[in-house]
């Protein structure tokens, strides 16, 4: 149970080995310079499965169900990340916000409330409404920058953009550990020492 690791992956001959379920639950050490990420042992997991059981197991096969392209796109990200440019992962993080965001509202919407759709459920976790109002605007100019032709001069600059992609991801891994069942209180306590180290941005987070 604890090496129980789950994606699509239905032509490889073990698909239950995928990486997917592991980088969906485990933080990433963007803080850590290059010599120490190289000689980390591993880093500490959002959630293991002793704190979701099987009801968090059969929550996550739910979410593959009702949210499949919501949910494989982030797969995809997570497995293929380190090759993929800047431009696709925010795409393809926009996208897992877009259908989440809907799941959640139970109807269409624009990404600006879908992606507060996300974050009303991690309210514990986030800065001030003020500060938190104006990620979700420069996540929203990211996305839209390019995703259309015709509004690229507003998204943020690039070292803008990448710290806005690397908080993003840590809202939906987040969001998927509530999901699932994890106590937003242990959420908060695990943010209380896993933060990345952002420059050029305000934090989302607490």
């Amino acid at each position: 149970m604890n090496d129980l690791q789950i994606a699509r992956n239905d032509d490889k001959p073990f698909p239950s080995r995928s990486v997917a379920f592991r980088k969906l639950s485990t933080f990433e050490v963007p803080s850590l310079s290059h010599k120490e990420i190289r000689h980390a042992q591993k880093a500490d997991s959002i959630f293991r499965f002793q704190d979701i059981g099987i009801k968090g197991i059969h929550k996550w096969f739910e979410l593959l169900q009702t949210c499949p392209t919501g949910a494989y796109s982030f797969i995809s990200l997570l497995e293929n990340e380190r090759y993929l440019p800047l431009e696709t992962q925010v795409l393809l993080v926009g996208v897992t916000i877009e259908h989440i965001g809907a799941m959640l509202q139970k109807h269409d919407g624009n990404f600006h409330d879908q992606l507060s759709a996300i974050l009303n459920q991690l309210l514990p976790l986030l800065s001030s409404e003020a500060d938190r109002q104006l990620w979700i605007g420069r996540v929203v100019a990211s996305y839209n920058g390019i995703k259309h032709f015709f509004r690229a001069k507003k998204r943020p600059d690039t070292l803008s953009m990448v710290e806005y992609l690397l908080e993003s991801k840590q809202v939906i891994r987040l969001w998927i550990a509530y999901y699932v069942g994890c106590n937003i209180n242990a959420l908060k306590e695990y943010l209380t020492h896993h933060r990345y180290s952002l420059s050029y941005i305000k934090f989302v987070f607490k």
